[in-house]
Parts: C-alpha cells; structure tokens; sequence
C-alpha cells in the first residue's frame, strides 16, 4: 500500500546472577514501543460470488490507501514489562524452575474503513451461496408459502463512505510458573518426570467509539486532508480474568530409548469478571452490569513412540486443551465456560542415506469447540454501534503431511513438504483464509572450499491453494428444513497462488553480504478479512545487508 509505514523501538537490559555453580537468576525489562499502518485494503468487485472467478473492485488501484495521514488508520502497541527466570540444579536428579511476568500495555488503534455504499449482491436462499449483481427477498406475505425472487442490485453509489472506532485498551498483566523436574536413568530405562504450576492475572479496561472522515468520490480515489469527527464513547469495557493450572507429566523409555511412553494430566480454573459499563439494561440485565463467570476442566495427555529400526520410528499422540471463555454469554449459559481441542495424530520418521536424508508423514484429526473469531460484521460501512460480540465457531480438521529435509552432497540441502488438509466448521464449510492444500520448497548450494568458499545460493517456492475469502454468517438458509439444510457459504473465495524468493550471500572472515529477492516472479496475491477489506501482498522487492560480526 502506498504511503504506509512501521516503526518500533525495543530496549531490554538483563542482568544475569550466578548464586551457585548450578544456579541463576535473570532480571529482564522490556520497553516495546511499536506502531504501523493499519491496511484498510480494497473492495472486492460486487460482481464476485461464491461461484465465480476472483477480483477487486474495478478501478481501484492495487496499492491504494486511504488514510489521510498516519494519524489515522494505525495500531500501536506500549509495553513496559520485567521478567525473571530463576533455575537450579538441586541433585543429580532434580532440577527447579521458576518464571514470573509482570507487565503493563497500552494499545491505542485507529481501524478505520471504507466500503461501498451498498452490497451489490447477496445470498441465495435455494444454495446458500453469495450472487453478484442480485438481491433476493421473500416476495410472499405468507410465512408458510415463501415466494423467493432475485431483482437487480441497486447502482453502485460514487460516493465512497470513511468511517472507523477508535479505541484504547489498557492492560495489567502477572504471570508465574514453577517446574519441577526429576530424571531418574539407569541401564534398563529413563523416567522423566515434571510437576508445575503456573498463575496468571489480567486486568483491562476499554473504550470504543466511531470516528468518520470526509466521504470521498470512487473517480481519482483522492484522499481527504481534513481530521475526523468523533462521535461520544459507546464501550467501555472491563475484564478481570484469573487463571490457575496444575500439571504432571511423565516420559519413560525403555530398550535402550527403542520405546517412549509419556502421559500427563492438567488441571485449570478460572474466574473472571466482564462487562461494558455502558450498556443500556435489557429484560434480563440492569445497566452497566459486569457478568461473573468461572470453571474448571480437566485435561490429559499421552503417546507413544516405536524405533522399530534404527533408522525409523512409528509414533502417535493424543493432546487435549482447555482455555476459559469469558463475557455475557457464558454466564447466560449460551457458551460453554471453556474452548476444547483435542487432536490426534500418528506419523513414520525414518533416516535414508546414512542420516542425510529425513523423511516424515504424518495423519492428525482436531476438534476444536467454541472458539470466538472477530464478528466481520463490525467490518461493515458504517459500524453497528456498540460493536456485535463475537462469533463463536467450532471446527474438525484433519490432514497428511509429508516433509523431507536431507543434504544431498556436502553442498547441495533441500527441505520439501506437502499438507492436504480439510478444516471446516461442522456444517462442513470452509474456514476463512484456510487454504486446503500447501507445498513448498527450498533448495540451497553452498560452497565450503575452494576460491568461492563462503559462497551461497537458496531458492524457495511455496503453494497455497485457494481460500475462502470470508467467514459466512453460520447457520442454514431460510429456505432449509430438516431434511434439506442448506449452510450458508463463503461469499467468495481468493485464488490460489505460488510465491518464490531467492537469495544470495557471500562470507569471509568478519564480513557478509547478502542480496534477498522476495516474490521474484511479482505474482499479485491477497489476504483478507472480509470483502470490503482485501490486502494486497508485496510485490516483487530487492533488500540487501552487510553484517560485521566482532
């Protein structure tokens, strides 16, 4: 995008304490300063459609930016933070570690947008996909007849809309974990056991409201100089959240390390406190009200690998997760109080050409329920004020992968992988910028010896095939019953694309050069939000460095 720009300032002193010969202690503080442009991208055409070619919308140049200044449109983030680490080696065979945080941030963000004034299309009740160019309305004023016709969409307006929120988000923030670790080996096994606890606290209040610049015309795309009127504070939230965990966990190998065995168990619970101190009072709720909610959940942990060959290993794992949810909808018991994962996975390694090359594939199931995303429809031209919760989805994925890396010759290294993955929601609709299917590959020579020695040279292509480009509303159509269901579909989706980057370095002695070339065939590619907010990747671009080590 043009005219955008990213800037940071990190100072971290630490200081680092030797009490006994196997025992330390490290003080950390950490001041980061960082601030960006926030890309509020492009529309997507009006005329694109779930089932149709991808493009943006005409005439809009690919690096427009519509932010005046970089008083608008940025997200910044101040933190000031001390961490401390303390380890010892008790005995031979117990060692201790403890961690702690403390830290306080600020996170002013200015998220403005712009969008077309109308939607230009929508969705069919018979497909649940999205249709360029239509809009569909129930024509019938009987509930049990419905009469379902697509009219033309309105003309596109020539006056484009320039809102945003303005928000801060202050946050306090105490973490602490202690690791116990007892290691017991002798000629017929090795037991690895870990006991921990960990703590943590977080604080934050937040103030939201919309903010509007000048509307501007779609011919010339030129960009307003004025500043922003603000319209008075709609959120101030507040959020306490605290969390206790408590672990163990257990590794044993036998046969000579031919077979690992591992276990463990978790245990979190949390409480926390939200609300939006502003919010008007509703038929089950006073004004301003704060919602308290808590939980627990258990969790465990297990695998096992088998060296069947020296040079192969069958394994498989089963891992569980828990995080607490928080907000009104976990106290009103439409939410669960925690978001579960669990993934299994089994998999091959085996070792080729004398450990050269190592090859791996790999299966994994995961399930994951309420998980909270972004409300893309806070995206929309103008803003819903106070801004939508949001969306909480559940997904299964499941998946082979293949990687291999391996040097071919003392010079000549490759590294090399392949996923087909399937990530849906459980209406078996594809997730928001999830591509289904990746690859890549990067090839390196090297010069060791000779005149060219310090001499290197590496090319990398990686694959990603499409996306959708949004996460649709959920749910089914109007049109759907019980035996019919009809989901409701990605309203459009990005093209699949294949990036390359390449590379040249030279080093002697203290010195190094290096000349990087990153999408080196210029290829246009997206990311995005939703289809009023398309980003446009980097094109083609040269860097170069020379590094002096002493």
């Amino acid at each position: 995008m043009k005219d955008t720009y990213s800037k940071s300032w990190l100072f971290s002193p630490s200081l680092t304490w030797r009490l006994a010969p196997q025992t330390q202690f490290t003080a950390r503080y950490e001041y980061y300063d960082a601030e960006s442009s926030n890309l509020e991208g492009i529309p997507v055409d009006p005329s694109v459609g779930t089932n149709t070619g991808f493009k943006t919308l005409e005439g809009v140049p690919l690096d427009f930016n519509s932010a005046p200044d970089d008083r608008y449109s940025f997200r910044r983030g101040l933190t000031h933070a001390l961490n401390v680490l303390f380890t010892s080696t008790i005995t031979e065979n117990l060692s201790v570690r403890l961690a702690g945080r403390i830290a306080e941030i600020d996170t002013p963000n200015s998220d403005f947008r712009w969008g077309l004034s109308t939607p230009g299309g929508s969705r069919n009740p018979h497909t649940g996909a999205w249709e360029g160019g239509v809009i569909w309305r129930n024509a019938s004023t009987d509930p049990l007849a419905p009469n379902w016709v697509a009219d033309p969409a309105p003309a596109l307006s020539d006056t484009i809309t320039h809102v945003g929120t303005y928000s801060t988000a202050w946050r306090r923030e105490r973490d602490l974990q202690n690791d116990w670790s007892y290691i017991v080996d002798s000629d017929l096994a090795k037991s690895t056991t870990l006991l921990g606890f960990a703590y943590s606290y977080g604080h934050q209040n937040s103030q939201n409201n919309t903010q509007r610049l000048p509307s501007f015309a779609v011919a010339g795309f030129s960009r307003p100089g004025t500043a922003p009127v603000s319209d008075p504070v709609t959120t101030d939230n507040r959020g306490l959240t605290t969390r206790y965990q408590a672990y163990l966990s257990e590794v044993l190998e036998l046969f000579n390390h031919r077979l690992v065995l591992s276990g463990g168990v978790s245990h979190v619970s949390f409480n926390s406190l939200n609300g939006n101190k502003l919010a008007a009072a509703t038929s089950d709720s006073v004004a301003g009200q704060l919602y308290p909610t808590s939980g627990s959940k258990a969790t465990c942990n297990y695998g096992v690998v088998v060296k069947a060959l020296p040079n192969a290993a069958l394994y498989y794992g089963h891992s569980e997760s828990a995080n607490p949810s928080t907000g009104r909808a976990v106290y009103l018991g439409t939410r669960p109080n925690f978001s579960v994962g669990k993934q299994d996975e089994v998999g091959l390694k085996v070792q080729l050409f004398e450990n050269r090359l190592i090859a791996s594939i790999a299966y994994y199931e995961i399930d994951q329920s309420s998980y909270a995303v972004f409300n893309p429809a806070n995206l929309a031209v103008p803003p819903p004020t106070p801004q939508l919760p949001d969306l909480v989805l559940s997904r299964e994925a499941s998946g082979w992968e293949f990687q291999v890396t391996g040097s071919l010759t003392p010079s000549l290294s490759i590294i090399a992988s392949y996923a087909d993955t399937k990530n849906r929601d459980p209406r078996g609709v594809m997730l928001r910028g999830s591509p289904e299917d990746t690859a890549a590959l990067f090839v390196r020579y090297g010069v060791s010896s000779g005149p060219l020695a310090g001499l290197s040279a590496g090319i990398g292509v990686n694959y990603s095939s499409k996306r959708a480009g949004d996460n649709p509303p959920g749910g089914y159509t109007a049109l759907s019953t019980p035996d019919n269901l009809i989901p409701n579909l990605p309203s459009f989706y990005l093209p699949s694309r294949t990036l390359a980057n390449a590379y040249v370095s030279y080093a002697r002695g203290a010195w190094s050069y290096r000349l990087d070339v990153n999408n080196l065939t210029d290829e246009t590619h997206y990311t995005s939000l939703s289809r009023s907010i398309i980003q446009v990747g980097n094109p083609r671009n040269v860097s170069a460095s020379v590094t002096y080590t002493f």
